[in-house]
């Protein structure tokens, strides 16, 4: 199920040039998100997963698909802005370009 707010996909393209695809999806998926208004933080996604049980962001779950082949690669991600979190795995695994779309 996708995130009500917005679906986000990463496509990870290790230098061989498999592709690793990952999403935000959500085992909970509510009709509106739970992080609008007053619950709104920008770095603050426990109610992702309390609430829609969002298991990781796309990245992240590009990442872990990918395992070694993603050093070296470029990761296409649908949003605007990485978090934190996500920024850091990022770096981690040697992923060395990042293209919004």
């Amino acid at each position: 199920m996708t995130c009500a707010k917005k679906t986000v996909i990463a496509v990870l393209v290790s230098p061989s040039g498999k592709e690793y695809v990952g999403t935000n999806s959500v085992r909970r998926p509510q009709l509106s998100c739970p992080r609008v208004g007053d619950a709104y933080a920008h770095e603050d996604y426990t109610l992702c997963s309390t609430v829609c049980d969002q298991q990781s962001h796309a990245e992240i779950e590009a990442i872990e698909k990918a395992g070694p082949d993603a050093r070296g690669s470029t990761l296409y991600v649908t949003h605007h802005r990485i978090c934190t979190n996500c920024q850091r795995a990022i770096e981690e695994a040697g992923v060395l370009h990042v293209i919004h779309t």
